[in-house]
């Protein structure tokens, strides 16, 4: 494993660390075992009262570590693999302690999901949006499209062009045409 995940906890304020900077914190499967860990430690810790979730280095992550596609040290098929990840990630939705994620750098496909998934979402200037699997036929899966989609509604997401696709988008363009969904 190159990167990891850290907690750090300190007067009821959980720190959720990605920490994979030679990757622009990139996720292997790894990392997200580790990260559905630490999610469930903190739901079952009444102590904590809110969630800060960065990334180490200049991004806050890349996504997948395509590097890491392919080459499981796993006995899960594809579908449990997915089925893990699905239960693990949408851990969020079931927390009692609001999640406010800290955008930078690259925020991009499964990670552009998860931080759609987290109650605050706060962009540094410059930051870059991007769904690169949609250029290859490839449906987001993570649930932070569906779920954008359902508060937000079509118009305001996507049927224009913004914040999702395979193009980039910046931490501007997605604050304007968001309606607060991601602010700079």
């Amino acid at each position: 494993m190159s990167g990891t995940i850290h907690l750090e906890i300190d007067a009821g304020i959980a720190t959720i660390t990605n920490d994979n900077t030679e990757k622009h914190n990139a996720f292997d499967d790894e990392m997200d075992a580790r990260l559905f860990e630490i999610l469930a430690e903190i739901q079952s810790s009444p102590e904590i009262r809110v969630v800060i979730w960065r990334g180490e280095g200049k991004s806050f992550s890349s996504g997948r570590d395509v590097g890491s596609i392919g080459v499981a040290k796993t006995e899960l098929t594809h579908h449990e693999l997915m089925r893990r990840g699905h239960r693990g990630i949408q851990q969020l939705w079931q927390m009692d302690q609001p999640v406010l994620v800290a955008c930078k750098g690259w925020v991009m496909g499964g990670s552009f999901q998860r931080a759609l998934l987290c109650d605050i979402r706060v962009a540094a200037e410059g930051t870059r949006f991007r769904l690169p699997e949609l250029t290859y036929g490839v449906i987001p899966d993570t649930g932070g499209v569906a779920s954008d989609v359902w508060r937000w509604g079509c118009e305001r997401h996507g049927a224009d062009g913004s914040c999702d696709g395979g193009r980039r988008s910046s931490s501007t363009r997605c604050g304007e045409s968001g309606g607060g969904r991601v602010r700079t």
